[in-house]
């Protein structure tokens, strides 16, 4: 499906095809991807919000490090912005996903444990389901 960072993300099914996932391998050899890792799960087993994506399970298994999320169907919100093969957002759509975002990222620093600041905050990583 394509590499998003330092890490291969494919998509998957479960339930006889009927629900679609995004399945995110992490690469080996990066100093900080197993702490990143397990910070991850813990935040994302924690934290439920719909303007979050959702991690519905993980692999830690000999060094296979394997995240599972809910698939956004629509990809990216960088690619609504610049790629031309996509279909146009009206202004209401963009300012709905900047608002979404907005509370993610809220969510994030108020409704964890911990607060989490999110240190990438960009178009790429604003992902846009079916809705």
């Amino acid at each position: 499906m394509g590499v998003r960072g330092f890490d291969d993300v494919y998509k998957g099914y479960i339930d006889n095809g009927t629900v679609l996932l995004a399945i995110k391998r992490l690469k080996q050899g990066f100093q900080q991807v197993l702490k990143e890792f397990k910070t991850e799960i813990e935040m994302l087993s924690h934290l439920r919000h719909h303007h979050l994506v959702s991690l519905i399970g993980y692999c830690n298994n000999d060094n296979e490090m394997i995240l599972v999320y809910e698939f956004m169907a629509h990809g990216t919100f960088h690619e609504h912005l610049y790629n031309s093969e996509n279909q146009p957002l009206s202004w209401n759509q963009k300012l709905g996903i900047c608002l979404g975002a907005a509370w993610g990222v809220h969510c994030l620093q108020t409704g964890a444990k911990h607060a989490t600041i999110h240190g990438h905050i960009k178009s790429t990583n604003i992902l846009i389901d079916k809705n």
